[in-house]
């Protein structure tokens, strides 16, 4: 996903050389817009929250 981002924040979206050397499962898409669905960010968000709570658990632990 960070890589999609960097496409859309770079590239307008669309798949390079860049994004396939990182991601080389996509290759197929090169030169074609990547198809981002709501439902993949809102997954994306989720696991980045659930490890968020994880480190915060962390800290939290080593400051008690």
């Amino acid at each position: 996903m960070f890589q999609v981002r960097h496409i859309y924040e770079h590239n307008v979206g669309v798949i390079d050389d860049n994004f396939v050397r990182k991601v080389p499962n996509l290759e197929h898409l090169k030169g074609r817009k990547y198809p981002l669905k709501q439902d993949e960010i809102e997954k994306f968000l989720a696991v980045i929250l659930e490890i968020g709570n994880k480190i915060l658990k962390i800290v939290e632990d080593k400051v008690k």
